[in-house]
């Protein structure tokens, strides 16, 4: 992942507009008075309140402050800037003013029931993205409050000089202090603050797993889902051990803006700048790796998953014809050098005798598979399982849950070879095949059916009855009660078409990265 040109999918999003009086409504927050929307969707009623400020930032590159409190109502009846980032979207303006959510609620029969919380941190490299983009309706209109927010990305997110100056990780406290105004205000939606999940996707589902670690994080959530991305995902984490560390990132971007040294900052569409373990704030004060093996986290209830096919996502523009030998050798050798420096030669041929068999003897169709195949399990499956295993061998260690994502809609616009790429469940997750009005929408422009409503509904009752209960099925969901991952049966729900109970996904691959990154630097 971290060796491609990042391509994000963008989906899902709108809401059903509503009109004054029978279709307004007004809630009184600790910030102030707040005027929304009520719509009506799949015989739910659901306010929808967009564009709410939680924080802003005094000066670039510092802590965020809560925002402000108001006089009056304020109309929460359009979606704030996003924050700063390369053009993926006309549709909303960026401005680094950009600390916003959107709260999406369903009315309760009962006035005064507190209803689980969902809050969605969005992907996109911890470059694009924002929380307009994820439209709530669907997966509220199932009994709970889905919260989606914004932080701020690249740069202004996460620049670090590693030390005072500068250190890090302001993404990641913004997405803290968007929980902490969760904590203090979702009861005036009739949400329960003690009763909070955390979910995304990607860099998303990276920093979801950040959170669970973070000593900062205590008493904001307790059950967390992870699609596609977790902390020992190679990507997700800058460490000082790094070939470039971050702080050599911040002097090259310097020099960009001035300095004499003609260096680009860009890494051919690495994450230069991620989160960093940092000891002046305590975000991440030690590497995932020592926290896991010191139990941070370990009480969190937590699903995770995968795509069965991530990184094709990566390859769409590459023609046939890049598969050959050479250019996957070159691929393999950028690859080592930034993960396995220590040994990057003895790397590369283990990956060579582990997926590809021979290059000669291989067309290349089989050279493509090959590749998606390593980059998924490097970059997503290995560091996966490792970091459930990692939080299973903690004692009293909470439950974790386990998927692997293979579904393609019927109509699905994407090539056969691809399979099901990064990203795919996004619409599913998010309710799209019920035809919610789209805010914005990227790639998923094909008639839904049938079958993908009955997927999508599978998979939006699991995600919330997860959020409601921390078992994503109390009760059989497409004849399937779906058993917790152990040590000891190593179970997982293979969710297409049906849903399926399995066990041991990719244990080889997974033993095989295992033993390898054993030798990292």
């Amino acid at each position: 992942m971290a060796t491609r040109p990042v391509l994000v999918i963008l989906v899902l999003i709108g809401w059903t507009a509503a009109s004054v009086n029978s279709e307004m409504v007004v809630v009184n927050t600790p910030d102030g008075a707040l005027r929304g929307r009520r719509a009506s969707f799949m015989g739910k009623t659901i306010n929808t309140f967009l564009g709410i400020p939680f924080g802003h930032v005094p000066q670039r590159f510092l802590d965020p402050s809560p925002a402000a409190n108001w006089s009056g109502v304020r109309d929460a009846l359009s979606f704030g800037a996003m924050c700063p980032q390369l053009p993926v979207s006309l549709v909303l303006p960026a401005s680094e003013d950009c600390l916003f959510l959107n709260v999406y609620t369903p009315e309760p029969e009962d006035p005064k029931e507190a209803l689980p919380v969902m809050v969605w941190i969005h992907g996109g490299g911890y470059q694009t993205g924002t929380g307009a983009y994820y439209n709530g309706t669907a997966l509220a209109a199932k009994g709970v409050v889905v919260v989606t927010i914004n932080y701020r990305l690249d740069l202004f997110g996460f620049l670090s000089t590693e030390d005072f100056g500068c250190p890090g990780n302001m993404g990641l406290l913004d997405q803290l202090l968007a929980l902490k105004w969760v904590k203090k205000s979702i009861a005036s939606f009739h949400g329960n603050p003690s009763d909070v999940t955390i979910f995304g996707e990607s860099a998303g589902s990276s920093s979801v797993s950040l959170l669970r670690l973070s000593p900062m994080s205590q008493g904001l959530f307790s059950k967390a889902i992870m699609e596609s991305g977790v902390s020992l995902s190679p990507w997700a984490v800058g460490q000082s051990t790094d070939v470039t560390r971050p702080s050599k990132w911040a002097a090259m971007l310097g020099n960009e803006m001035g300095c004499s040294e003609n260096t680009t900052a860009r890494n051919n569409g690495n994450f230069v700048f991620k989160p960093v373990v940092e000891k002046t704030q305590g975000v991440l004060p030690l590497p995932p790796i020592e926290m896991l093996a010191q139990r941070y986290g370990s009480d969190v209830i937590s699903l995770h998953g995968v795509n069965k096919d991530e990184n094709s996502l990566f390859y769409f523009k590459d023609p046939l014809s890049y598969f050959t030998q050479a250019n996957l050798e070159t691929q393999l050798t950028t690859l080592t050098n930034a993960y396995f420096a220590r040994d990057p030669a003895g790397a590369k041929d283990a990956m060579v005798k582990e997926y590809f068999k021979g290059f000669n003897s291989s067309t290349e169709e089989q050279l493509r598979s090959a590749a998606i195949q390593l980059m998924t399990d490097v970059d997503f499956v290995a560091p996966t399982v490792l970091e459930m295993h990692m939080v299973l061998n903690a004692s009293k260690a909470a439950s974790q849950y386990f998927y692997e994502y293979v579904y393609r809609p019927t109509n699905y616009n994407v090539p056969q070879w691809a399979g099901v790429p990064h990203a795919s469940e996004l619409p599913i997750v998010f309710g799209q095949p019920f035809e919610l009005d789209r805010f914005f929408a990227h790639d998923w422009n094909f008639p839904w059916t049938a079958a993908d409503k009955t997927v999508s509904d599978e998979v939006m009752t699991m995600w919330t009855n997860f959020a409601k209960y921390g078992k994503p099925t109390p009760q059989a969901v497409g004849h399937v009660t779906w058993p917790p991952y152990t040590m000891e049966k190593q179970n997982y729900v293979e969710i297409g078409n049906l849903l399926s109970i399995k066990t041991d996904l990719k244990a080889q691959q997974v033993q095989f990265w295992i033993g390898l990154w054993s030798k990292r630097t």
